[in-house]
């Protein structure tokens, strides 16, 4: 029997060479001239495939990440004036990436993982392609930052074109950039957001856990949302609430009064109480409606018909005279 780590690597590889064959491999930096990576848990720690462990439901914690966690951060400002290289190589911010009165999705990969930054990125696009009613660069932003000081601006500008593939928009301008920076500024965005990393020098490769960051427009960590897939309920519920009202549809806001984000499931679930209060308000509207027709009924009465009379044994017609 296939088990489904076994079906989860080999999907990742067939992900990962197919946006390698749609866009090219930048020539690889020699070892010297790659930075020293760094982690942010000390020490070295042999690991396996991070997804080989996890069970169906996604509850396993994998050995490859004990000691591993992602520390919720929830309303506090992220660093805003840190600075990266988009993958033109321009010199940017954290505070120039976001816009005002647009909440933005961040995520942190690192552009060679060999699985699970590709499965959250893949995830990613699946759910924004489904997202009506939302655009990237119009309605909400994205911004990519790689933890890994060693990964190189053209290795940047290669994954932002393949995902632009992958959500039908092949040319955004400077939105969602791809951002590399030194090992302080790396190291410090992930701190911010609570995000562990740890590096293998021996396998070559980071442990991490599968989640993104969606922040308000002043930059602000307004919810984790976690897994390798995102269903666009949840990502429009989370861009809603962390729009602080200002995002999103009526409808959607209203949507938020009937699903509360559930910190044991680490998702948007429904909220019993807000779907009675939706209730009730709908009775309300209802009962509202039948008092103000009666009332108006009473207010304008119909006009009464004629008085009928009989006229051997049928009614009387008032338009022939009677005789005697």
């Amino acid at each position: 029997m296939i088990t489904a780590g076994c079906m989860a690597t080999a999907l990742a590889a067939t992900l990962w060479g197919g946006a390698t064959a749609r866009a090219g491999s930048p020539s690889p930096q020699s070892p010297s001239q790659r930075p020293q990576v760094q982690s942010t848990t000390p020490g070295d720690h042999p690991f396996s495939n991070p997804l080989n462990h996890i069970r169906e439901d996604g509850t396993a914690q994998p050995p490859a990440l004990e000691g591993l966690d992602v520390h919720e951060h929830l309303g506090e400002q992220l660093p805003l004036d840190l600075t990266f290289k988009d993958s033109s190589g321009k010199t940017t911010t954290l505070r120039d990436t976001l816009h005002a009165g647009r909440p933005a999705i961040l995520t942190l990969v690192y552009f060679d993982c060999p699985m699970l930054c590709s499965l959250v990125m893949t995830g990613l696009v699946q759910g924004l392609k489904k997202l009506d009613g939302w655009t990237l660069g119009k309605n909400f932003d994205a911004v990519t930052v790689s933890f890994n000081p060693a990964d190189s601006m053209e290795e940047g500008a290669e994954k932002r074109r393949g995902y632009l593939q992958d959500l039908g928009a092949s040319d955004l301008g400077t939105a969602w950039p791809f951002l590399t920076g030194d090992a302080a500024s790396t190291k410090t965005l992930a701190q911010a957001v609570g995000f562990d990393y740890r590096y293998d020098e021996q396998a070559k490769t980071f442990a991490h856990n599968a989640v993104i960051f969606v922040l308000t427009p002043e930059g602000k960590i307004s919810r984790y949302l976690y897994g390798v897939t995102f269903e666009p309920l949840q990502l429009r519920l989370a861009l809603t609430e962390a729009g602080q009202g200002k995002s999103g549809s009526s409808f959607e806001r209203f949507l938020l009064s009937c699903y509360h984000y559930d910190p044991a499931m680490r998702r948007y679930g429904s909220f019993i109480f807000g779907f009675m209060k939706a209730g009730g308000l709908l009775v309300l509207l209802a009962l509202s409606a039948l008092i103000g027709r009666l009332f108006w009924r009473e207010r304008h009465p119909l006009p009464r018909p004629r008085e009928a009379g009989r006229h051997r044994g049928g009614p009387k017609d008032e338009t022939v005279a009677d005789h005697p």
